[in-house]
Formats: structure tokens, C-alpha cells, sequence
């Protein structure tokens, strides 16, 4: 067996080697800035130096010259990267103490005004100071967190999730009922509450963990939404000081080693190397390369990726910008809803089946499927499992001549919603030895097995 661990030297030219002479194809491989293979915009004069910048163009790394592009700069999918460890904290913004997009400056609600006073990092954990002042007309709640948006992420019936932080009482005596407490539910987007609510009130002056547990239980649930808020009994009058350290929403039943989210694209964790991927929205992000004559009726695709939403059947690759004969696709989920990914292979007949896997949102996953049409080869795995080969009746001829769209079919529809660490398309079916090669040094940018 092959074996590669941890970032690899040479792994680009391991990669790069199995492009023989006559092959065409595309390779994305290593995307930190620091490799100058990304730019922000289309003709590569702006490059990419940091998380959380667009990525209009990304060098093809297979000596074939098939440059990614997007010329529109709404449509460019986004740099990111999480420590080696998986991204867990799910709180985008949670470490951006001192940013008005991520927590509050001030407001008020029935007599009651929360004013942020100040920032910083204790213990290693990122905090604000909140004062909480006045009489309450009414019951009262208020969210520390700027937008909802901060607190979702995409959820599935069955699957634990955990929000929590650290926090305690620095100044002043809160009332009874009145404190903080962390705040969890599972819903149908865009806005219908299916269950959860506020987990325990905590108004002490030492440190402690403030949380609320949820396991979605309802089928037609599909985000959570979290946030710490500050609750004021009616008719309470308080004047106190509070801290909140360490906000975090993550999968599991309990709170894990906090990851410092600078931004939904900028999450790290001491000790752990960076892992650096192309976040697709879902929406509209998308690239391009130039016109393949791909020439033959062979293909295998390897895509490291996690998918992070369904909002329909989402494009990872595929050749040609309409469903038509010819061609081949990898896409996830293959339609609205569904939690699986699946890759397709057919040529002069339109018949056949997808070649579906069962996958999770959130989750690395490191998928490979080949095709040759000629012999109704068709068939797709997981993290090296094992294949899926449904029955397929491909037809005849070679792929079609046209571009490569990664994140959306033809750039128009089918929006991937997720993250890509590495990609290879090649036209011809690699040998198990070769496969295993590109399956491991992607999965080493990835972290999938």
C-alpha cells in the first residue's frame, strides 16, 4: 500500500506526474496562498493572500494550461481555511471580538439597553463585556450575536448539535431569572421553529459553562440556529456587568477544544496545520476552464470536499454546460434534500443510473469515480470504500469537447453548496495503484480518512 501523511513533499509532482504526455484533464491541488496559484481576479494580476478573499483564478497545476476563471466578481467562490483537527465551531465570528458584524454594539428592548464595553482574549479564549441596565417593562430577550446567520448551519433529523460558552458576572448583582443562556433550535428554513429554546440562566460571578443540547428530532428540519442572548425578568431592575468567553455551536454532545472563528472562512486552532479549500455558496459561486478536447471515452475524477447545504442538486464537476449525452458529472447532492453524492459517466445513450453515496453534511470526504464508455464503466466510492457500480447501458463515442465547470453546471444553475480542497479530472481510467496515489495525497489536503 501507497502511504502519505500530513503536507507531503512532493505531492504536487506526484500528482502532476500521472498527466502523461497525450493526457488532458485538470488538477487543483494545495490552495494555500502561499503557493501563488490563486488570484482574485479573472486574468491573475490581484493574487490571493489571505482567507476570506474571492478567487476569481486558479491555476491548473496538470501542465495543460485549463485555468480556472470567473469574470463575474459576485459570482467567485471564497478562500478558506480550518486547522487539521475538522472545522467544528460553527459560530462564524465568534474570535472577532472587536467587529460590529459579529456581536453587537448595543441594543434595547423593553426598557432594557445592552452596551458592549469591552474586548479581548483571556485564558486563551476570545470575550466581550456586555452592560445590561434598566427596568423591564416585559419579559426580555436580547441576542449578542449581529445576525441570525452567524448561528446556522445546515442540519439533518437525528444529528446532536452543542452551543455553548464560557461566562461569569464582573460587575454588579443580577436579579433571580435574569442572566445569560444559550440559545438552540432546529428549523425550516427560512424561519419555522420546529423545537429546542434556551438552555439553563446563569448569572454567577465565577466561570462557567453556559449551554443548551439539541438533537434535531423533526424530518423537516434542515438548519439549527444558535446565539447567547441576556434574558430580564419583567419588572426586574439591573445594572450589571457580564463576560462571554469562547462562544462556540458545534455537532456532539458536548463542548470540545475551542476553535477561534475569525469568520465563516477563517477558523484555526493551536497546534493544528491549516487545511485551505474554495468555499462555492450555493448561489452563484462558480469557475470555469477553457474549451478540452477531452478526445477519448475515458475518465476518473478524484474531489476532495465537504458539502455544507442542499438547497439543490449540486455541481462539483462536469463537462459541458447543459445535461446532454457524453459526459460525465460529480455532483452532491444529486437532488434538493437528498444527503448523498454521486458520479455519472454515459455516452450516446441517455439511459443508465448515477452512481449514488450516502455522505454527510459538514463531513470531508474524498471521493473518486471513473468512467469508460465504451465498456458502460461507470461506478463511484468514498474515502477509498467500497465502489457503487449500478447497471448502465452508456451508448457510444468520446466525451464532448467543452469546458470543465466546477461549482455549478455552465455556470447558470445547479449550485454546489460547500468546500473543495483538490480536484483531478483526467481523460483515462487510471490504474488502482495510480488511483490510490491522487485518492491519498487529496485526502492529505482534505483529512476525509
Amino acid at each position: 500500500m501507497i502511504k502519505f501523511f500530513g503536507q507531503v513533499a512532493g505531492a504536487d509532482r506526484r500528482l502532476r506526474s500521472l498527466f502523461r504526455t497525450a493526457d488532458k484533464g485538470l488538477l487543483l491541488e494545495d490552495l494555500a496562498p502561499t503557493r501563488g496559484r490563486l488570484f482574485e481576479d479573472s486574468g491573475g494580476s490581484i493574487p490571493v493572500t489571505a482567507a476570506g478573499q474571492p478567487v476569481g483564478r486558479v491555476l491548473d497545476l496538470s501542465g495543460r494550461g485549463n485555468h480556472l476563471t470567473q469574470a463575474t466578481a459576485s459570482k467567485r467562490p471564497t478562500l478558506g481555511r480550518h486547522p487539521a483537527s475538522g472545522l467544528r465551531n460553527l459560530a462564524h465570528g465568534s474570535a472577532s471580538v472587536a467587529s460590529a458584524p459579529y456581536w453587537i454594539a448595543s441594543a434595547s428592548s423593553n426598557g432594557i439597553t445592552v452596551t458592549k464595553i469591552g474586548s479581548g482574549t483571556e485564558g486563551g479564549l476570545p470575550y466581550v463585556d456586555y452592560n445590561v441596565v434598566g427596568t423591564a417593562t416585559a419579559h426580555t430577550f436580547i441576542g449578542l450575536t449581529a445576525s441570525a446567520s452567524n448561528g446556522q448551519a445546515s442540519a439533518a433529523q437525528g444529528e446532536p448539535w452543542y452551543a455553548s460558552c464560557i461566562a461569569r458576572v464582573l460587575t454588579g448583582t443580577p436579579p433571580a431569572d435574569c442572566g445569560i443562556r444559550a440559545e438552540l433550535t432546529e428549523i425550516t428554513a427560512p424561519v419555522t421553529v420546529n423545537a429546542g429554546g434556551a438552555g439553563m440562566l446563569y448569572n454567577g460571578a465565577t466561570d462557567a459553562t453556559v449551554f443548551r443540547a439539541l438533537t434535531v428530532s423533526n424530518a423537516a428540519s434542515n438548519i439549527i440556529q444558535a446565539g447567547p442572548h441576556i434574558r430580564t425578568e419583567s419588572g426586574a431592575a439591573v445594572n450589571y456587568t457580564l463576560r462571554v468567553k469562547g462562544w462556540q455551536i458545534e455537532r456532539g454532545t458536548a463542548r470540545s477544544v475551542y476553535q477561534a472563528s475569525v469568520s465563516p472562512y477563517d477558523v484555526t486552532e493551536p497546534g493544528y496545520a491549516d487545511r485551505w479549500y474554495l468555499a462555492f455558496d450555493g448561489v452563484d459561486d462558480g469557475l470555469a476552464s477553457p474549451t478540452i478536447a477531452w478526445a477519448t471515452d475515458e475518465v476518473t475524477v478524484v474531489a476532495g470536499l465537504a458539502r455544507t447545504a442542499r438547497p439543490g442538486s449540486g455541481t462539483v464537476l462536469v463537462i459541458g454546460p447543459n445535461a446532454s449525452n457524453n459526459q460525465f458529472y460529480l455532483r452532491s447532492p444529486d437532488a434538493v434534500g437528498m444527503a448523498n453524492a454521486g458520479f455519472k459517466s454515459r455516452g450516446g445513450a441517455a439511459g443508465g443510473e448515477i452512481a449514488l453515496l450516502n455522505i454527510y453534511d459538514h463531513t470531508p470526504y474524498v471521493l473518486a469515480g471513473q468512467g469508460k464508455i465504451a465498456a458502460d464503466l461507470n461506478w463511484s466510492r468514498a474515502n477509498r470504500g467500497t465502489p457503487v457500480a449500478p447497471p448502465e447501458d452508456q451508448g457510444s463515442g468520446v466525451f464532448q469537447t467543452a469546458a470543465l465547470y466546477i461549482g455549478s453546471r455552465g455556470n447558470t444553475v445547479n449550485y454546489f453548496a460547500g468546500r473543495i480542497y483538490g480536484l483531478l479530472a483526467i481523460n483515462r481510467v487510471l490504474s488502482a495503484t495510480e488511483l490510490e496515489v491522487a485518492e491519498r495525497i487529496t485526502n492529505a489536503k482534505t483529512g476525509a480518512f
